[in-house]
């Protein structure tokens, strides 16, 4: 058992209700096939993906790339001007979660930040062999910079993320080359691994200015 006798207590009571929830569900493994534990451990992540605020627009994408189409959830908190995007990709180890386990991360992070986000379902291993995660995570910032107009966003201000391995793909050099250098909001860091809306906000604030100067 783990010592939770020094964690904050609301934390320690969420993950106390989280390890009574699991005890109603087959213990998760990872052994082939993996859907029977992926269908588990998405049920029980889907504790933190409900509620949350509402955003104005949510809308289904598709990016056509490495013989697939990659699903995208696309966020917008405002639709009567295009505002600067979020490309997330969501932790879960590569091999678990999706786009509606990340669900109100993402509309937290447009709703705060007054920014688009493009929430990505990347392919999973071990199904899918390294590097197609990494490429479709790629192709989708790729169309993004170059046809996020169509989708009614600013394609010249971005940013990307993600949490966990989510945040290991954001930091790949392929992805980060994806967007032209004019197109990447200013800041200290461009990429951001693990961001606040504040943060998210202050960058895109800073790309607006520096396009003004």
């Amino acid at each position: 058992m783990v010592d939770r006798s020094t964690w904050d207590p609301e934390m320690a009571a969420f993950a106390a209700a989280g390890d009574e929830e699991a005890n109603a569900y087959p213990p998760i493994r990872l052994e082939i096939p993996l859907e029977p534990h992926r269908r588990t451990n998405d049920a029980l992540s889907m504790r933190t993906a409900e509620g949350g605020p509402s955003v104005a627009e949510t809308t289904d994408r598709w990016v056509a790339a490495r013989g697939r189409r990659i699903y995208c959830r696309v966020y917008r908190p405002r639709t009567d001007k295009k505002l600067p995007v979020l490309v997330w990709f969501h932790g879960g180890g590569w091999v678990w979660a999706s786009v509606d386990t990340h669900d109100r991360l993402c509309r937290e992070y447009a709703a705060a930040a007054g920014v688009a986000v493009v929430n990505v379902d990347y392919a999973l291993s071990p199904e899918a062999k390294f590097p197609q995660a990494l490429e479709e995570c790629a192709a989708v910032v790729r169309h993004v910079a170059e046809h996020g107009e169509d989708w009614g966003l600013d394609g010249s201000r971005i940013l990307v993320g993600g949490d966990s391995a989510g945040g290991n793909l954001s930091s790949r050099p392929r992805c980060c080359c994806a967007i032209p250098a004019a197109q990447r909001c200013a800041g200290s860091s461009r990429i951001i691994r693990c961001a606040t809306a504040a943060s998210i906000r202050r960058r895109t604030e800073n790309s607006a200015r520096a396009a003004t100067v």
